[in-house]
């Protein structure tokens, strides 16, 4: 059992922490919110769910971690699968739990079918997300309070998506009547998409437990605290951001100063390469026919998707044979070549592509990335969006809808620009989009 030492204590539980994480981008929030509060003289622990990675993506860890396996065998084996088919090139390598996820992923019928059913019981965002979370709540449930007890836990942060990870904030209220519980909404939940009461009643219930609930946008916050008649003051908006530490290396770096003969447009940021991907946040498929049609036209592009999940996929295989030298599909890689990626980029690609009114909620946190490289940014999504609205707000780039037409005229204007040597943006005030800006507001949360 980890001990700590006499400091004002603060305990993290998130799905995903490095180096056992899924991927950076579920874990950068928490991991910088820790290193913020560590350097603030708080003492912080991080509970996790453990994935089969061993992965810093760049990064040191100075808080104390500890990443708890699933207990039910079935869920555990879906997790490792995973990361496992991320970096296994030959399927006869594969386990069934393997071939059985990119079955269902690729058969498009069956994939619906079990979205379906997982949203009118759980309706999370992820895949089965519901059931592995609560999966491991009911096994790290022991560990997590007789840990609060050992080391006299003042705060405690829980991090969500995955939503099932709030269950544990009615555990410890219900134990540990006077600590401060802060939820942390990543994203929304049923605020958007109210697919089942089950659900609804859950969060309702996770939210009277809480002390503070933190959204990342103002939106979010006000909306929830009408849906579910909780006063106003008892939320508080803290923003995602790029990390000053992670980009200090950058400062005085130019790494695109030769001209490239391609117009190179990257998306950086986790990218699960497949037909399923229609149904999702981040459509690609009306993009590549308006690329189709540029490149019929002789104008040079190139597409880098950087933080591919499934490269070896036969969806990306299909894509590198078609493309050729147009197209670069890219694991997953540290945050500091990622940030160098961006700077050798012409244009930054932001996709929300989701028919629902998602858009009006979440905010990408690789914006916060995109608007410190300084580079040209390409929105897609709806036109009532966040990110639409901050595109224009803040001089940002350009923004279309999904439509193979409206990408395609984008593109060409882009691409017109980039050959006068034009394609440049200055933002406003980039400071204010550091998470160290924002981080100070969990400051005064703590100390209250």
């Amino acid at each position: 059992m980890l001990e700590l030492k006499e400091n004002k204590q603060v305990l993290i539980i998130t799905g995903d922490m490095i180096p056992h994480a899924s991927t950076w981008g579920g874990a950068q929030r928490m991991y910088y919110l820790s290193e913020f509060l560590l350097n603030n003289d708080c003492n912080v622990t991080v509970f996790s769910i453990k994935k089969n990675t061993n992965n810093y993506y760049g990064n040191e860890i100075n808080f104390n971690t500890s990443s708890l396996n699933v207990k039910n065998t079935f869920f555990k084996k879906i997790i490792y699968s995973k990361a496992s088919n991320n970096i296994s090139k030959n399927s006869e390598n594969k386990s069934f739990i393997n071939n059985l996820r990119n079955y269902i992923k690729s058969n498009r019928f069956l994939f619906k079918l079990i979205i379906f059913f997982d949203k009118k019981v759980f309706n999370e965002p992820g895949f089965l997300a519901g059931f592995i979370s609560r999966s491991w709540i009911s096994g790290a449930s022991i560990s997590i309070l007789s840990f609060i007890e050992v080391n006299k836990i003042e705060n405690i942060i829980i991090s969500a998506p995955p939503f099932g990870l709030l269950k544990i904030a009615v555990l410890i209220r219900k134990k540990f009547n006077k600590l401060n519980i802060v939820l942390d909404y990543r994203d929304p939940w049923n605020l958007w998409k109210e697919n089942s009461f089950i659900a609804t009643a859950l969060e309702k219930k996770y939210l009277h437990s809480a002390s503070t609930i933190v959204c990342t946008n103002i939106n979010l916050a006000k909306d929830m605290a009408l849906k579910f008649k909780l006063p106003i003051d008892k939320f508080k908006v803290i923003e995602n951001g790029y990390s000053s530490s992670g980009w200090s290396k950058h400062e005085n770096s130019d790494y695109k100063k030769i001209k490239s003969n391609f117009m190179t447009i990257s998306y950086v940021g986790v990218m699960d390469l497949s037909l399923s991907n229609k149904f999702g946040y981040r459509d690609i498929t009306n993009f590549l026919k308006a690329l189709d049609k540029c490149l019929i036209r002789g104008m040079s592009i190139k597409i880098n998707f950087i933080g591919v999940t499934n490269q070896y996929s036969e969806y990306a295989k299909f894509l590198k044979n078609k493309y050729k030298h147009n197209i670069g599909i890219i694991p997953l890689v540290d945050s500091d070549i990622a940030n160098q990626m961006m700077l050798q980029s012409d244009v930054l690609l932001l996709l929300h592509t989701a028919t629902d009114n998602s858009s009006k909620y979440i905010v990408s946190g690789k914006l916060y990335d995109y608007i410190k490289a300084n580079r040209v940014i390409y929105s897609i999504g709806s036109n009532k969006g966040i990110h639409a609205d901050m595109i224009f707000k803040e001089s940002l780039g350009v923004h279309s809808e999904n439509f193979t037409k409206e990408i395609y005229n984008k593109l060409r204007y882009l691409y017109r620009l980039w050959g006068d040597d034009k394609l440049h943006n200055k933002p406003k005030n980039v400071d204010k989009f550091s998470r160290e800006s924002q981080y100070q507001k969990y400051l005064d949360l703590i100390n209250d």
